[in-house]
């Protein structure tokens, strides 16, 4: 019985976290269907005047939402 209980204790964190890993690719490649009249663009590091890789991609994709909705508004935290 404490074999089954320590198995579950083991195995149930990795495979809750590759679960959620799949639904968080799942939901990341989803295309929006509607239009927002805001863009949000969480900050990241900088490097001097150059923006991190994670921050380069959400600026990326948010010039890319806004090249097709050029009404709506940007905010950069």
């Amino acid at each position: 019985m404490n074999k089954w209980i320590f198995l579950i204790i083991l195995l149930l964190p990795p495979l809750y976290i590759i679960y959620m890993t799949f639904r968080m690719n799942k939901v990341a490649r989803e295309k929006l269907s509607y239009h927002s009249p805001y863009v949000l663009i969480l900050g990241a590091k900088l490097f001097g005047d150059r923006p991190s890789l994670s921050l380069q991609n959400r600026l990326d994709v948010a010039l890319e939402y806004l090249f097709s909705h050029p009404e709506s508004k940007v905010i950069v935290s």
